[in-house]
């Protein structure tokens, strides 16, 4: 079901990166001028993924870069397709 907060058509957009990110949704590093609750659409080309996202929380501490969590209210993200590092020292 689609939060309330969605239903209106003004989706900002803006390209930037994840701090972290989970199936049900991520923190990313933004200027957008938006509150907790806006709506945004997030989407990762090398993923091939796009999800509506609600901002559950908004970081604006000075001293910090500007970081929005977001839960994705309508597809989970595919954290198997993740590439991780591998740690190839082998300690025997």
């Amino acid at each position: 079901m689609r939060p309330k907060q969605c239903e209106k058509n003004d989706f900002k957009k803006e390209k930037t990166v994840t701090e972290n990110i989970s199936v049900s949704g991520a923190a990313v590093f933004s200027n957008l001028e938006i509150e907790v609750d806006d709506c945004v659409t997030f989407t990762s080309k090398a993923h091939d993924f796009s999800a509506l996202a609600v901002v559950r929380y908004k970081n604006t501490e000075e001293h910090e870069r500007p970081k929005i969590h977001l839960e994705f209210v309508n597809a989970k993200f595919p954290v198997e397709k993740l590439v991780l590092p591998i740690d190839e020292e082998v300690k025997n």
